[in-house]
């Protein structure tokens, strides 16, 4: 099953991404796509596509490192590895369970 969630998370901006003449959303796409595309979370769901990307707030820079780590907050399309399965009995109380894709 495919959802649609909003998330936000950080991601890393390496100091050669900083430079003057361009700005920082403009390299920000494409570092998201690169750090959260094609991988599995926490949950096991696997991100297929990631957009709207907006920064959250101002980023940190951490001494000695010289990238910037900045939250951004956007949309991604999840496949889900576990659906929700609905068991109906005889007496029609339908309770609701998880299983597995296998």
């Amino acid at each position: 099953m495919y959802i649609l969630v909003t998330l936000e998370d950080t991601i890393r901006i390496p100091a050669e991404y900083i430079r003057r003449g361009r700005k920082l959303e403009d390299h920000i796409d494409e570092l998201a796509h690169a750090a959260f595309e094609g991988r599995f979370d926490e949950d096991e769901n696997y991100t297929l596509l990631t957009f709207n990307h907006e920064t959250v707030g101002r980023g940190k820079i951490i001494h000695g490192d010289g990238a910037i780590y900045q939250r951004v907050r956007f949309k991604a399309l999840h496949f889900l590895t576990l659906i929700p399965i609905r068991r109906c009995r005889r007496s029609y109380a339908c309770s609701s369970s998880w299983s597995l894709i296998p």
